[in-house]
């Protein structure tokens, strides 16, 4: 069977991109590696059996916006609402203590939005209980890393949703920077150059 030249730039396309995604799971799971014995806390994906959890950590006052604000409808039981996220966003975590890792202290996530939703943001929230000890900062690191060297995000933004001196401190702690194209309450960072071939299709 003979292939033509089309074949043979699109075959070697796809060979180009596997290998990128190959290299990028081999980066991220380095850092995890790397990182693992300093963090206190541990981020698995969401699960529909853990819908009731997920949901009680957004009956408090969240500082970092989310998808769940987007998205909650007041009529809709934990397990329907969980159902709709999980099939409109991959990138659901659960934010757990190493040293308590059956108990869901926070969520974190990574999901479009903005104005046509074409904006890449990361949000998150904690239990009242946890906040102010640093577990925030642990948790957005491994998502920025998730979001660079796994999905291919090169620009990520976080919407606060109250501004304080603390809050501030943490955006500075994570490089992000107040999005001047934005409103105030806007930050972005940027996580690396533009490529053309990458793509956040993973993501949904």
């Amino acid at each position: 069977m003979k292939i033509n030249r089309y074949q043979e730039s699109s075959y070697s396309s796809r060979a180009s991109m596997f290998r990128e995604i190959i290299y990028s799971t081999y980066i991220y799971s380095f850092y995890l590696m790397k990182n693992y014995e300093k963090t206190g806390i541990v981020l698995r994906k969401l699960s529909l059996s853990e819908a009731r959890e997920f949901c009680h950590l957004h009956s408090f006052p969240q500082q970092y916006g989310t998808y769940y604000q987007d998205l909650y409808e007041n009529d809709e039981s934990p397990e329907e609402f969980t159902k709709r996220l999980l099939w409109l966003a991959k990138c659901v975590y659960t934010i757990r203590l190493k040293s308590a890792p059956d108990k869901i202290i926070g969520s974190c996530m990574i999901y479009k939005g903005g104005k046509n939703r074409k904006d890449m943001y990361v949000g998150g929230t904690l239990l009242p209980e946890y906040r102010n000890k640093g577990l925030m900062v642990e948790a957005f690191n491994q998502m920025l890393e998730m979001a660079k060297y796994f999905y291919g995000v090169n620009e990520v933004k976080i919407l606060l949703n109250s501004i304080n001196d603390q809050v501030i401190q943490i955006m500075d702690k994570l490089g992000f920077m107040m999005d001047k194209s934005s409103n105030a309450n806007i930050y972005s960072k940027i996580l690396q150059q533009y490529i053309p071939r990458r793509t956040t299709n993973l993501l949904y």
